[in-house]
């Protein structure tokens, strides 16, 4: 009898570090989306808890570093283009309307075809400078300047910007004040917003709320649109990805720049039966105290 016991309860070790030594192994291989199936509630049970988290933290590394570099390469790219772009524009502009100034003649019909050309010609240049300012705001992402602000007040300044839209707000009280970006954040709100309102169309209906959940504070917006995707949720963060006619596809991946720039995250999954749910996830950094000067 104490012979089987020993047996049982050596399975039960080296079992589960048999488990273990085939985790560390894919990890080698890297296979970073190995888990070990849990189930215990003893030492080892919380070394095999250890190990899918470590597993998942270095997943989330390593996607946040493939999207880092993602970024970069796409706003070298953006830099360049729009300083190519941007440079030819102003000569095409003026030299057009120089031609419609100097004209002369008394042909009513060329006239009009000139006031017309000119016309569209100045309308695509101005739409093609709207297009170049979206690459070099992009390029050049400013650093952060972060302050002591409330998250709700953010939100209520994005809102008022909206009278015509359906937003039912549900913001926590307790809410503490956080170091942000005013600037940024409120630029990722209205990002959220825009989206909401393009994918539920005419009669849009938004949800926006705010809850603290140990010590993460929590910025939720659910739109009633058709949802995403879930092959595209990874996508639409992904620089000139956009299911939209105009744009150049940049709002999500500025805002989850912003977002990670903050040390937080950002993820997009289906709504409370219908729509886009996406949610922000901040840390609430606590208040540096103010020790008194000492004078000496």
């Amino acid at each position: 009898l104490a012979s089987l016991i020993g047996v049982r309860i050596g399975l039960g070790i080296t079992r589960p570090l048999y488990a273990l030594i085939q985790g560390t192994r894919e990890l080698a291989r890297d296979n970073l989306d190995y888990r070990i199936t849990a189930g215990r509630n003893d030492e080892v049970g919380l070394v095999i808890e250890s190990f899918n988290q470590m597993a998942e933290d270095l997943k989330q590394n390593r996607r946040q570093r493939v999207e880092a570099e993602k970024i970069a390469a796409w706003r070298e790219i953006a830099r360049r283009l729009a300083h190519e772009i941007k440079n030819p524009l102003t000569p095409i502009q003026l030299t057009v309307q120089q031609m419609k100034d100097k004209y002369r003649g008394t042909d009513p019909i060329y006239q009009k075809l000139v006031d017309d050309c000119t016309e569209i010609v100045t309308e695509e240049v101005e739409r093609l400078k709207a297009l170049v300012q979206e690459f070099a705001d992009f390029a050049r992402m400013p650093s952060l300047s972060l302050a002591r602000n409330d998250l709700n007040n953010l939100v209520l300044d994005a809102v008022r910007l909206y009278p015509e839209l359906n937003i039912e707000l549900d913001l926590d009280p307790s809410m503490p004040e956080m170091n942000l970006d005013v600037e940024q954040m409120r630029r990722v709100i209205i990002n959220l917003i825009e989206n909401g309102k393009y994918a539920a169309g005419d009669g849009a209906t938004l949800d926006i709320r705010t809850h603290l959940t140990n010590e993460t504070a929590r910025l939720v917006v659910i739109d009633s649109g058709p949802g995403v995707p879930e092959a595209d949720r990874e996508r639409i963060f992904q620089p000139y990805v956009s299911t939209k006619e105009t744009g150049m596809g940049l709002g999500l991946a500025v805002a989850r720049t912003i977002v990670e720039n903050h040390g937080g995250s950002v993820r997009v999954t289906d709504g409370l039966g219908v729509g886009a749910h996406f949610e922000i996830s901040l840390p609430v950094v606590p208040e540096p105290v103010q020790r008194p000067e000492v004078r000496r």
